[in-house]
């Protein structure tokens, strides 16, 4: 057979293009013990590998899919927004108390949503057809990936091994049945990647269709997440170095009228929530206040980037899960070990190494590699974990599995010298490979097992308690009531009702304000252990209790039981409550209280209870005027009957107990009755003492009532 000839395109300046002479002696190898050429046996590998890749896919997705809602991210969120827009009410979180427009989340991925629900389907399962369209996009991914890896690697069985690592990679499989937007997020990375590699710079930018392909599929990957900026700085890197000018400028003019749109609708809206919460020292904590000065983003920077190295990227890359980021007991970040750091240094060191013994495209997947790291450098510290970085993991472990491979391919060629030559390419790649692949595959394998054993698992119990509250509400409360709680979009979907999350203030007075400006009716008070609750929900609560009617419990109220913990509903009566002086967050001082049942308190309070001299008016008109002490009638005091009837005596410990004074003016009567423990026992005339006592001016309390 002919030998092959490469010629180097002289008016093309990437020099990555050019074939290597190993890769030529291993398309003649390949040739000459097949008798097929080179190009159909890499068709027929690759027809092969995918197929395999799709058993793969398909066994570890059955094995591992969960159909609970995720409890972790906003999925719920994603649902909402696709739904209203398959009603046509537009790009608004219809969730949420008068249904605000999203600024926050771009809408390609709800749009997509919008395309595969149906409206008048159960909730349920509707998230259930989400979940498996984001599993679908998962395994679309890994073949563009694996098809582009082949390209840029010149070695399509390590493009193989890696995809078929990542699809034991349990965090990626975890995401790819979670209706969020980082799997599709990946599928456009992949998509624009898969395009970009196959672009031929001979020809003008407007007249190659892999370019326009390749700035669709970039809008794409923006639309879908805002890290789409990282995917156009890797092609702007690339086409920049590679001095193809006319792309620089028509990748850079098409991105930018591409995004103007989102960019308009956004800042006419109010700008997003998450450029406010990436300034923000703690999105969590916004009274800490907003980053300033280099000390601030400085101090940022670092602390991200050493978790980045010592945990999030070793740990995806090894398909292992995090989760004691914070001491149990303490609430402190736990510290990064000298062995969780060298872990990430090796891993992080193979991938920079195998990045630039890519024969191809090595600016390109660098560019996005720092360019998403960069990014996410900036991230609040407090959002850990590697949901920011999955889109990465493939390509990551890609550039780790290819820089090992090329290092223990130096060491042999090193330790064998000319011997190599009468080894079989394929017989070297495999005995390189298969370890690595064996290595990894045994690190991966706990964390499917895990994720198997979770889909087994019914919801944790603070969720199910949490969702029976929830279906309670949606059988007991109006069907236009407005529920304030901590996972409003969760709560709305199994309630069926409007929500509202509560401000995040430490001001309990500008919570309730919120609460009336809302139109909130009710108030879930979780048992789900977010902070935020505690610093802010709960302590408006306990100083406003009175505004607060128990409406529903559930969950164990006598002890703390982890595994039943109380979520309660309160029914929100902002006309009720407490106004007045206060002594820290108790009332104390001169106060007015009314009460759920419209009964009203008016007078002195003293650590948070009734005493001194006060007036208490029930619904019926009849009303106490006189002495309190720890908040019952406790001395001197005047109870007036609606009718115009009154009593005036002493009482003891809440009660009627002896002889009071009894007018009637309608029918005439004066006279002394005689109590005990609120009840009439008798009756007797009234003397000429009585008389001088209480009519003659020796009057036990003031005939005061409340105006």
């Amino acid at each position: 057979m002919a030998r092959k000839k490469f010629k180097i395109n002289k008016g093309n300046s990437n020099k990555e293009e050019t074939p290597k002479v190993e890769e030529v002696a291993s398309n003649e190898q390949e040739e000459q013990s097949t008798g097929l050429s080179a190009k159909r046996v890499l068709i027929i590998f690759k027809i092969a590998y995918i197929l395999i890749l799709g058993i793969v896919f398909q066994t570890n997705y059955d094995k591992v899919y969960d159909d609970k809602i995720s409890m972790g991210g906003d999925n719920i969120v994603y649902y909402s927004l696709g739904k209203a827009l398959a009603e046509g009410k537009g790009y608004v979180n219809a969730h949420l108390a008068g249904e605000p427009v999203m600024t926050g989340y771009p809408p390609m991925y709800p749009y997509m949503i919008s395309k595969i629900i149906d409206p008048e389907d159960e909730p349920l399962s509707n998230i259930e057809t989400v979940k498996k369209f984001n599993g679908l996009l998962f395994f679309l991914s890994m073949v563009l990936l694996f098809l582009t890896f082949a390209r840029v690697g010149g070695n399509v069985h390590i493009a193989f091994a890696v995809s078929v690592l990542c699809l034991f990679n349990a965090m990626l499989l975890e995401y790819s049945f979670i209706a969020m937007s980082e799997i599709p997020f990946m599928f456009f990375t992949a998509l624009c990647l898969y395009f970009c590699t196959k672009i031929d710079f001979k020809r003008v930018p407007y007249k190659s269709a892999y370019f326009w392909a390749t700035l669709v599929a970039l809008l794409a990957t923006y639309y879908t997440r805002a890290l789409g900026l990282a995917v156009f700085g890797g092609i702007f890197l690339s086409f920049l170095l590679q001095k193809k000018w006319w792309y620089v400028v028509g990748i850079t003019a098409g991105f930018v009228l591409g995004i103007m749109p989102w960019q308009n609708y956004v800042s006419s809206n109010g700008g997003s929530f998450y450029i406010k919460q990436l300034k923000a020292k703690n999105p969590y904590r916004m009274e800490e206040g907003n980053m300033s000065g280099l000390s601030d983003w400085g101090g940022r920077f670092i602390e991200n980037l050493e978790r980045y190295v010592g945990r999030e990227i070793p740990y995806a890359v090894y398909g292992e899960k995090f989760t004691k980021y914070m001491d149990p007991k303490t609430g402190d970040p736990t510290p990064i070990q000298n062995s969780e750091m060298m872990l990430g240094l090796f891993v992080i060191g193979l991938a920079l190494f195998g990045v630039f013994k890519l024969p191809k495209h090595r600016w390109l997947i660098l560019g996005i590699v720092l360019g998403t790291m960069s990014i996410v450098m900036l991230w609040p510290e407090v959002w850990f974990g590697p949901r920011f970085i999955i889109p990465l993991i493939p390509i990551i472990t890609f550039l780790f599995v290819f820089g090992l491979y090329k290092l223990v391919e130096f060491v042999i060629q090193k330790a064998a010298g000319e011997n190599l030559k009468k080894v079989n390419p394929l017989v070297l790649q495999a005995i390189i490979i298969l370890p690595v692949l064996l290595y990894l595959g045994s690190k991966m394998t706990p964390g499917v097992d895990k994720l198997e054993e979770a889909a087994g698992h019914k919801y944790h119990p603070k969720y199910t308690n949490y969702f029976a509250l929830a279906e309670w509400a949606k059988l007991n409360t109006p069907e236009d009531a407005i529920i304030c709680c901590r996972k409003p979009a969760m709560f709305s979907f199994f309630s069926n009702r409007q929500c509202h999350m509560y401000r995040k203030k430490e001001n309990r007075e500008l919570i309730l304000e919120n609460f009336i400006e809302v139109g909130v009716d009710y108030v879930v008070l979780d048992g789900l252990g977010y902070s935020s609750t505690g610093l802010y929900l709960q302590p408006a609560i306990n100083k406003y209790r009175w505004k607060f009617e128990n409406a529903k419990v559930v969950g164990n109220i006598k002890k703390r039981d982890p595994m039943n913990p109380v979520n309660y509903l309160f029914k929100f009566n902002p006309e009720s409550g407490y106004t007045g002086e206060f002594n820290g967050d108790k009332k104390e001082g001169e106060g007015k209280l009314i009460y759920f049942d419209k009964t009203v308190y008016e007078g002195t309070f003293k650590n948070n209870v009734r005493e001194g001299y006060g007036v208490y008016t029930w619904p019926n008109g009849n009303v106490f005027s006189g002495d309190w002490k720890n908040n019952v009638r406790s001395g001197e005091g005047k109870l007036q009957i609606a009718n115009g009837d009154f009593y005036k005596g002493i009482w003891v410990n809440d009660s009627m107990r002896g002889e009071y004074y009894f007018e009637s003016p309608s029918r005439n009567i004066k006279s002394i009755s005689i109590w005990k423990d609120n009840k009439v026992i008798g009756s007797r005339p009234l003397t000429p003492a009585d008389s001088a006592k209480y009519i003659l001016g020796e009057e036990v309390v003031q005939d005061t009532l409340v105006k």
